[in-house]
């Protein structure tokens, strides 16, 4: 569940826009960026996905995300 994710982390950051999923029902994919609890830079990139049982509904997501570490310097 994305209440049990943890606060600053890569799925909370890559799922943040759900709530636009669920009212639009379209795919959605964003991109960011966020500093880590250890001071490292993060850019990411994902993408949520409506899943339906009736063709009509939003009855589940699935997502993917990526990610990559930007060196202090």
């Amino acid at each position: 569940m994305l209440s049990d994710v943890p606060a600053g982390s890569l799925i909370e950051h890559a799922a943040s826009y759900y709530h636009e999923i669920i009212d639009r029902g379209v795919p959605i994919s964003r991109g960011g960026e966020f500093v880590k609890y250890d001071g490292m830079k993060v850019l990411y990139c994902s993408i949520i996905l409506p899943m339906s049982d009736d063709g009509t509904s939003v009855s589940g997501l699935f997502g993917a995300a990526n990610c990559r570490e930007v060196p202090n310097g």
